[in-house]
């Protein structure tokens, strides 16, 4: 097998042929997308394996012209965007497969082998999914060897799916590719085929979800564990090997990382007096970008969080403010202390811990702040600097909207911090802010906390009695603090602050009335929160094992199981005795509130629901519930 790997770090490059080489691969390798090109166009290969980020032509690009001048055999992408909009991009670009770095090497050495067994359609026909199986000429779908009988619609549903296993289709795509110009079929009636295709398939025995919803995008084929079983535990004796290997390659190639490092020190050393230029941005992006990969395949975490942070910063095209050159400055010093540190084995089965992302506004440029940021990025805290309310209102989008299309559009987009730290301080001759200044930052706390509402913000202020203090969080400050504070009481405020944020909670609501599912979603939209439906009781314990929710809703006469059932099925169970359960019925008389409280609830809601109140409600159970597993943690920990 002939694999093309186009890559224009080296490192890397050296680690993934030592790789492949052992696993008997013939690999060749170039450094930029013309070179790709040519290669590819010129050579026969079984794969092409390609960075994104590419000198000349990018990888997008390259696959791009790939596809349209009919290049047919697998290609698999590499990247550090890991970002679901870009892992879309990526896909339908022409990519067959799409790994983030940093990566693990089993895992990719395993998806190349699912990619190279693959074929050309007319080659290899039969379309698998585990045990599931498509035979496109004789159109039989089998489960196990035993026969599925599926109507023509959702046969041709499957097999879109099963021919395009990485594509996302929203709705109106699956109503173009499923269904012909003179039938007149409405959205609803392609959510009512992929709930007939997913409930024959269940019922054929399948257990996991073969179409998976996602959410705001549409439809995709789901992941089947029987592939995921493919990824062999590595042995202790293979993993010395692989850091013994790692470890020599790392040695080899640490020249070419401190080499990349100095130019960055070097540009942040006259950024002040020189400004950058836009070859130096692109070059200083190139560079960091190739850090960042490379320092993540040698399992130097702490330098790859670094590297995509002044990637991060390095994607604006306008030149940098004083405070975005002082954290480009802290940045790379720190990152430079990091290249000395020993290859490490990561384990990337494991979701990687959330740290919080903060913006900083301070428009004085305080040294304390600048003191602040550095410990904060020492500490792991993703960080951004904005050094007027105008940058402020721009990142977080703050701006007036024509029209609530473009407003729903951009909440859905849009990546706000965890935190925004605000600076009500002057310099140290003088504490006070001009008053105009002063007042513009007040505004901004304003519109925030009504443009946001759950978006946490913690306030410096040289005055905080209790007048201040009570204006502050009326404006809708989350703390306030009062300045002198060290940076590192700063920072445990922040903590504090971060961990009552439930931007990224996940509540499930159960009730068999899609209308007021749909209502009650709207109505929790503001929060953030990450919100799963579900109208069918009778599939409650598969959604929730898959998503485990911190807050569930529950009504109480559903088809099926009701709300009570459900509710002692998890109080049954040892590690869901302190889950918050909320039940929200048009019961309001006090032995269904009653019985509801003895079967294990912890809040009951009568509907309708009057404006905030389940928001609070909920928000009230979470603050308790993570509490409670705070106490437990630090128990555990004892």
């Amino acid at each position: 097998m002939k694999v093309l790997l186009v890559d224009d770090d080296n490192a890397l490059a050296d680690v993934l042929i030592r790789q492949l080489t052992v696993q008997n691969y013939v690999v060749d390798r170039v450094a930029d997308g013309e070179m790709g090109w040519s290669y590819a166009s010129t050579f026969d290969y079984d794969l092409i394996v390609l960075d994104w980020m590419l000198p000349h032509l990018d990888g997008l690009q390259l696959c791009q012209r790939l596809r349209n001048g009919g290049y047919g055999m697998p290609i698999l992408l590499l990247s550090s965007k890991n970002q679901q909009v870009d892992k879309i991009q990526g896909l339908e670009a022409g990519a067959d497969d799409y790994l983030v770095k940093p990566f693990d090497i089993d895992e990719l050495l395993v998806r190349i082998r699912v990619l190279m067994r693959r074929a050309p359609a007319e080659l290899q026909p039969i379309l698998t999914w585990g045990d599931l199986c498509l035979d496109p000429i004789s159109c039989d779908v089998t489960y196990q060897g035993h026969p599925v009988t599926l109507t023509a619609k959702e046969y041709a549903l499957l097999e879109l799916f099963l021919r395009h296993s990485h594509q996302v289709f929203s709705t109106p795509t699956l109503l173009d590719q499923i269904w012909s110009s003179d039938e007149f079929p409405s959205e609803a009636t392609v959510r009512s085929h992929i709930r007939g295709l997913r409930q024959k398939l269940r019922a054929a025995g399948i257990s996991e979800n073969v179409v998976e919803t996602v959410r705001g995008l549409g439809y995709r084929l789901g992941t089947s564990t029987s592939a995921q079983k493919l990824s062999p535990a590595v042995s202790t004796e293979h993993q010395a090997r692989y850091l013994e290997g790692l470890t020599q390659t790392w040695q080899t190639h640490k020249s070419e990382s401190i080499k990349r490092w100095n130019y960055l020190l070097q540009l942040s050393q006259t950024l002040k007096e020189q400004g950058m230029s836009e070859q130096q941005r692109m070059q200083a992006k190139q560079m960091t970008h190739s850090l960042a990969g490379t320092l993540g395949i040698f399992g130097l975490m702490e330098g790859h969080r670094l590297a995509l942070q002044i990637e991060q910063l390095l994607q604006s095209e306008s030149a940098l403010s004083l405070a975005q050159i002082a954290q480009f400055q802290v940045l790379v010093t720190t990152l430079g202390h990091t290249l000395d540190a020993p290859p490490q084995l990561v384990s990337w089965a494991e979701d990687t811990p959330h740290l919080p992302n903060i913006l900083i506004v301070d428009i004085t440029e305080a040294p304390y702040i600048q003191q602040l940021m550095a410990l904060a990025v020492a500490q792991g805290l993703g960080v951004e600097m904005a050094a007027s309310t105008e940058s402020a209102a721009q990142i977080l989008s703050l701006n007036t909207f024509e029209n609530t299309f473009e407003q729903d559009r951009l909440d859905d987009d849009l990546h706000l911090p965890d935190l925004v730290l605000i600076n009500l301080v002057g310099d140290d001759a003088d504490l006070g802010l001009a008053e105009a200044n002063f007042q513009l930052l007040l505004q901004l706390v304003t519109d925030l906390s009504a443009r946001w509402p759950r978006l946490p913000m913690v306030l410096i202020t040289p005055q905080a009695d209790f007048g201040n203090r009570l204006d502050l969080i009326r404006r809708g400050a989350a703390m306030v603090l009062e300045y002198p504070v060290s940076p590192a009481e700063v920072l445990e405020a922040i903590d504090q602050a971060t961990y009552l944020s439930y931007r990224h909670s996940k509540i499930m609501l159960v009730d068999d009335d899609s209308q007021y599912l749909q209502q009650i979603m709207k109505l929790l939209q503001p929060w953030h929160l990450q919100i799963t439906p579900l109208a069918n009781s009778k599939r409650f314990w598969t959604i929730f094992t898959q998503i485990i929710p911190d807050v569930i809703v529950l009504d109480i006469e559903m088809p099926g199981i009701n709300g009570f059932e459900l509710c002692k099925v998890l109080r049954s169970h040892a590690e869901w005795q302190h889950l918050p359960i909320i039940f929200v019925s048009v019961h309001a008389d006090q032995s269904t509130q009653a019985k509801a409280f003895a079967v294990g609830a912890d809040d009951y809601i009568t509907k309708p629901i009057q404006g905030q109140n389940l928001v609070f409600r909920i928000l009230n159970r979470l603050k308790r519930y993570r509490a409670w597993c705070n106490q437990e943690s630090a128990i555990f920990a004892e």
